[in-house]
């Protein structure tokens, strides 16, 4: 398999962190943060599970958390852990989320010596608190400028899933260049695009896709982005799969595969514009996987 960089990462990292003393992009509200985890769901902080270090032995740094509802993921407990900041982590501090609160959390795998647990992003709005059965946060906004206002969780749920609606892709140029030596243009006034719309192209990726076994179960669902570069000559160079920091495994190489084929059937792309003039760039194509009983 293609040795796979980190491409939103290396296209969109700068910036400071506005809680935590770590370097990270902003990416967002939560409408486009959310994109970034393994994980989406809603529920309640049972109680504080690792407690204290020897420096600071009343601080809290993980916490038990049940599942009310899944939005997005591939996960079957109630009940998961999530690990938080112990200084400059790029994670929010856990004791910002008191015992017997809700949130909607975004959150990434994690492997701890306890298992598979999960740790929570502080680069975006990774978590929204809920407050009288209404999530409150920055939900659109793209900037910490944004007003935090109130919505329903079936919104939440909604935004989480529409995913051709919130593109995560910000504007912010670069002149890039991939493992073939090919340069392109990380974002320009006009962004290319497939000539098929998101929602059909997902439906085809979808369909001839065999999602492999043991990945996900029925009812689960995997956000992928599968990114790559569109030339100036309108031709279609694969980069690879991004979700996360892209922990490798034998089941996304497999997934990998499948839309590195079914990509270059397609011949319908649509190039991007430079003040007016075509120029080889940068595409993200955000596809959402689900299993239903026929793949198990």
């Amino acid at each position: 398999m293609k040795k796979i960089l980190y491409i939103l990462f290396s296209l969109l990292m700068s910036g400071i962190n506005h809680a935590n003393a770590c370097d990270c992009y902003y990416f967002g509200g939560f409408a486009y943060s959310n994109q970034l985890s393994d994980l989406v769901v809603y529920g309640r902080v049972i109680e504080y599970d690792c407690i204290g270090t020897y420096s600071a032995p009343n601080n809290p740094y993980s916490m038990k958390f049940e599942i009310i509802e899944k939005f997005r993921g591939i996960e079957s407990r109630d009940t998961i852990v999530i690990w938080g900041d112990y200084g400059a982590d790029c994670r929010p501090y856990i004791s910002h989320f008191k015992p017997n609160t809700e949130w909607v959390l975004g959150l990434d795998n994690y492997k701890s010596k306890n298992g598979n647990d999960y740790e929570i992003s502080n680069c975006g709005e990774f978590f929204v608190p809920i407050e009288n059965c209404k999530a409150i946060g920055r939900i659109f906004g793209r900037d910490l400028s944004a007003p935090k206002k109130y919505y329903e969780l079936s919104d939440i749920k909604e935004i989480v899933n529409d995913i051709d609606k919130y593109n995560l892709y910000t504007k912010r140029k670069a002149i890039k260049e991939d493992n073939e030596g090919n340069i392109y243009l990380s974002n320009c006034d006009q962004p290319p695009r497939c000539g098929i719309s998101l929602k059909e192209l997902n439906n085809i990726i979808k369909s001839d896709i065999k999602i492999p076994q043991g990945f996900m179960k029925t009812g689960d669902s995997y956000l992928i982005h599968v990114t790559g570069v569109v030339t100036d000559l309108g031709e279609f160079k694969y980069l690879g799969i991004y979700q996360n920091k892209y922990r490798p495994s034998a089941h996304l190489a497999d997934i990998e595969r499948q839309v590195y084929c079914i990509l270059y059937e397609i011949d319908d792309w649509v190039i991007g514009l430079e003040a007016g003039e075509p120029v080889s760039s940068f595409i993200s194509i955000p596809i959402l996987l689900k299993c239903n009983q026929q793949q198990n």
